[in-house]
């Protein structure tokens, strides 16, 4: 009788599985007295820490970076100013555009550099300074006054459209009242004149620092009500522009 190869293995051994059938030998991880079962390898957990160690060092250094700059930007604002107040606006441009640069946030260089052009006479050069300072700071009071004023005499609609939004938001502000005061005055808004001057004698009154400003602000009231009462006279308070106006704070 023929032997077959199974036939010829030595007793007491197995037949060896197929290849597919094998199962993985299983592997085991050491465990350290201490670890809980769920803390990652050691090389993991130090590249964990590693991260947040930089993480944590890296965000104090970025805001020192930043104060470092605003710094920086706010003395060249100083060197521009200064210059020009000696007289040399020419050499103030480069102190302006340069902390732009370098701070792209800082409302005080647009508004120096802006304040620059339209002294100069270059009211185009001011808009777009002006323009790119609200992309940046588009709640900015300083520079929607410096537009308004630029536009004021090509635009005085648009400079009126603007003040009127910025007093609407910002109605304590007392540049922003003046403004609209002296633009409203300009334009014959005797009424809007004068309810934007009692507002300013309103928020200067007590203020020796703001006594100018006051006096300034009440003079314009005692003309506007001449003005506003020849036009519209009344005797009560009523719900129109011009009789709020007069009536506001007593006639």
């Amino acid at each position: 009788m023929l032997l077959s190869a199974r036939s010829l293995r030595p007793l007491g051994t197995r037949e060896d599985p197929l290849p597919f059938a094998r199962s993985a030998r299983p592997t085991y991880t050491r465990w350290v007295p201490g670890a809980s079962p769920t803390t990652p390898p050691w090389p993991l957990r130090a590249l964990i820490l590693a991260l947040l160690s930089a993480v944590l060092c890296a965000a104090p250094l970025a805001a020192e970076a930043q104060d470092g700059r605003a710094r920086r930007a706010a003395e060249k604002v100083r060197m521009g100013r200064a210059l020009v107040g000696a007289g040399n606006p020419g050499s103030a441009v480069a102190y302006f555009r340069e902390a732009i640069q370098i701070d792209p946030h800082l409302e005080a260089a647009y508004v120096g550099l802006g304040e620059l052009y339209r002294g100069q006479g270059r009211d185009s050069d001011a808009l777009e300074t002006v323009r790119a300072g609200l992309r940046r700071r588009p709640r900015s009071v300083p520079l929607a006054l410096l537009m308004a004023a630029t536009l004021g005499p090509s635009d005085p609609s648009e400079a009126m459209a603007i003040l009127r939004r910025v007093a609407e938001a910002e109605p304590e502000s007392v540049p922003v009242q003046r403004a609209l005061g002296a633009l409203a005055r300009e334009r014959g808004a005797f009424a809007e004149a004068l309810a934007a001057y009692r507002a300013v004698a309103r928020l200067t009154a007590g203020d020796p620092a703001q006594a100018e400003v006051l006096a300034e602000a009440r003079r314009f009231v005692a003309a506007l009500r001449l003005l506003v009462g020849d036009v519209d006279p009344v005797g009560r308070c009523e719900d129109t522009e011009v009789r709020r106006a007069l009536c506001e704070g007593g006639r």
